[in-house]
């Protein structure tokens, strides 16, 4: 069963001089130093402008949407979400693109468990990505379109689970590595992904679940992290301490559907991480996996998820800024 989402640098300084022979040199100097800033701006524009490389808007303060091309037409708006294990297209652009139905599907929400139906897409393309052909959910996304009404669906599991790639929310950009070759360069926690069960013994490979601690509870959560989401959700079951102060909000799924919430600030921990977030948790939840609950991917500037590796790098270091600063402080 498919689960949905919730959801420049100064010129240099010239000291005049009456020798000639020391302008020369001045002048050299000085052209050299130009030429060497020219090469190394440029190969910075080459290194930041690859196929590798994925730039994406963020029209709400935590959503991430991707240019997509459907069987070569596009790029259309998707919603990049590590929550859904299966990829969606809305009603209009299915109908546009004449997709053919497939067959139905039950798709399991934070609010409901609701009948849906599939489409094929011969290929789906976004970055160095191509798979396909590829069988997707028809569903009207709502309430992301609230933020970005040309929202034309999600990019999910299915298509993500392919790669490793890093998430950079504070510049907006996602580098894939296939290759392996930005991973020698970060430095981190290996935070490993716990297999996700379901309530019928079997196991949705397809999400990523990580341990996380919370303060004033001894037993670590089993949380799914999620691009779609811009809150912590805890599972109905979640029983916050007495003594943490509380207020009510209310929380939507794709589809517009809300709930009443309660909600309560708290500490979370992840491998040595530790940050400060408001927890959710209300009357709706995931009753098909044994999970306790989401964590946004938009917590963190950083992150590095190793599907191959099976772990994430949550704030990860890079090894090329640490040498960067050890020579300048020399």
């Amino acid at each position: 069963m498919p689960y949905g989402p919730f959801k420049a640098i100064p010129a240099p300084s010239r000291t005049s001089t009456s020798q000639t022979g020391s302008s020369v040199t001045d002048s050299l100097a000085f052209r050299i130093t130009m030429l060497a800033l020219a090469l190394f701006f440029r190969l910075v524009s080459v290194a930041e402008d690859t196929d590798n490389t994925l730039r994406f808007k963020s029209p709400h303060h935590y959503m991430i949407v991707v240019p997509v091309r459907i069987d070569g037409t596009g790029p259309y708006h998707f919603l990049l979400d590590t929550g859904a294990t299966s990829s969606v297209v809305d009603p209009q652009l299915s109908r546009a693109l004449n997709l053919s139905a497939t067959r139905g599907a039950r798709l399991s929400s934070w609010q409901a468990t609701t009948d849906t139906r599939r489409v094929l897409v011969e290929n789906l393309s976004v970055g160095p990505l191509n798979c396909g052909p590829l069988s997707v959910l028809v569903q009207p996304l709502s309430e992301f379109k609230a933020f970005d009404p040309h929202l034309r669906g999600i990019l999910g599991q299915d298509v993500l689970l392919r790669s490793n790639y890093l998430i950079d929310n504070r510049h907006h950009l996602i580098r894939f590595d296939d290759d392996g070759s930005l991973l020698n360069e970060l430095t981190g926690d290996h935070v490993t992904i716990a297999p996700v069960s379901t309530r019928t013994g079997g196991l949705e490979p397809r999400l990523i679940s990580i341990l996380v601690k919370i303060d004033k509870d001894p037993e670590p959560l089993h949380l799914v992290l999620d691009s779609g989401a811009d809150m912590v959700v805890l599972q109905p079951r979640y029983v916050s301490p007495v003594t943490v102060p509380k207020g009510t909000k209310w929380m939507a799924d794709e589809n517009g559907a809300t709930s009443a919430a309660t909600t309560f600030h708290t500490l979370l921990s992840v491998g040595s991480k530790t940050f400060s977030a408001e927890a959710w948790t209300g009357d709706a939840g995931l009753k098909q996996l044994v999970v306790d609950g989401l964590l946004p991917t938009g917590s963190f500037d950083e992150l590095y998820i190793a599907n191959r590796g099976s772990f994430v790098i949550l704030e990860p270091c890079h090894a090329h800024h640490s040498a960067s600063l050890l020579v300048t402080q020399k």
